[in-house]
């Protein structure tokens, strides 16, 4: 899905992951990367915490070696604080990169009015975290492209324009949540507007963050404010709904009914992932695993019961993006009096 080669895939060894086989790549150790390769671009995941536990600025580190060895920087984590970083690698033509969390918006010449979007937006949202909701995006996107449609793409993931995506407001982990709400609305309904005219697509996608309603009450934290007004920006036709395979059925239940009402879209499927996360919750790291095709069998089936909506799982099932997909064609066609068509 990437339009350029990654030729090493390294950590520091405090996570635990140095020496460990990815899909394609064993993971080095960052302290003994040979910085004299021919790659021209380091991308940085998010480093603040990790900074914090060994003691090490990682981001500094970073751009002290990018500035020696003459390489590009990426980075997932904000790094407005690193001025003097980033002008003395623009002296030495090198490019730094990293997404804020939203553009400017002119409030005053809008007049808080948002855009009408005329192309349909569909909008994949969750239950929880690491659900694999970025994956089904781009499983998604590329599907729909074989067939012809042109989709436009607004991710909130740091690393979506890496992947193809026409804009990126992210407001998840690492993120600097320090935006009044309607201003946010503003920026992700002009962001939308943008692609749908810079881009002229059939079709918009926008992928939400973690959660869709508070699991509990009584800390702002549990509160997923902003992605409340993801959707409220975005006004989508239609949702995929990404649960896990331990979720609480009422919970979920509690989800399709606030995506019914908050805007005039309509659930339309769920997605199960099919992985738990077993990693301690002291540890640094995600420790995925993955269940049964037997047990997957039953959650769908459990979960289709309850919630009386399609469930796939295009982890396990390779058919069942084609048929989600579908799903969304077909709604798409009769909402818009079967006018919508790619290609």
């Amino acid at each position: 899905m990437l339009k350029f080669e990654i030729q090493i895939v390294a950590d520091c060894k405090e996570t635990g992951l140095v020496g460990k086989n990815g899909i394609d790549f064993w993971v080095q150790n960052i302290d003994k990367v040979d910085w004299t390769l021919s790659f021209d671009t380091v991308i940085l995941g998010h480093t603040k915490i990790l900074s914090q536990l060994v003691g090490r600025d990682w981001i500094r580190e970073i751009f002290f070696k990018c500035l020696k060895w003459k390489k590009n920087l990426f980075s997932y984590d904000d790094l407005s604080d690193y001025r003097e970083e980033i002008q003395e690698m623009k002296k030495n033509g090198l490019k730094v990169y990293w997404s804020s969390l939203v553009s400017e918006v002119d409030k005053e010449h809008y007049m808080n009015k948002l855009f009408q979007l005329s192309v349909p937006t569909v909008a994949v949202v969750g239950t929880g975290s690491k659900q694999g909701k970025f994956t089904l995006q781009l499983q998604f996107k590329n599907f729909m492209e074989k067939l012809g449609y042109k989709v436009g793409f607004l991710s909130s993931e740091p690393n979506g324009e890496l992947f193809g995506a026409h804009k990126v407001i992210p407001f998840g982990y690492g993120s600097a949540e320090n935006i009044h709400e309607k201003e946010f609305i503003m920026a992700v309904n002009y962001a939308l507007h943008e692609i749908e005219l810079k881009n002229r697509p059939d079709l918009l996608l926008m992928g939400s963050q973690s959660h869709t309603v508070p699991l509990s009450m009584g800390n702002l934290g549990f509160y997923p404010v902003y992605q409340h007004g993801f959707i409220l920006a975005g006004d989508p036709d239609a949702f995929i709904l990404c649960v896990g395979p331990d979720d609480d059925i009422t919970y979920i239940q509690r989800t399709i009914r606030y995506l019914d009402s908050v805007v005039y879209g309509k659930t339309l499927a769920l997605v199960l992932f099919p992985f738990r996360n077993e990693a301690p919750s002291s540890t640094l790291v995600t420790h995925l695993t993955r269940i049964t095709e037997d047990e997957a069998i039953k959650k769908i089936e459990n979960i289709r019961k309850e919630s009386l909506l399609p469930v796939y799982c295009p982890n396990i099932f390779d058919k069942d993006i084609e048929k989600l997909c579908e799903e969304i064609i077909v709604f798409l066609n009769v909402m818009f009096g079967r006018n919508f068509s790619g290609g």
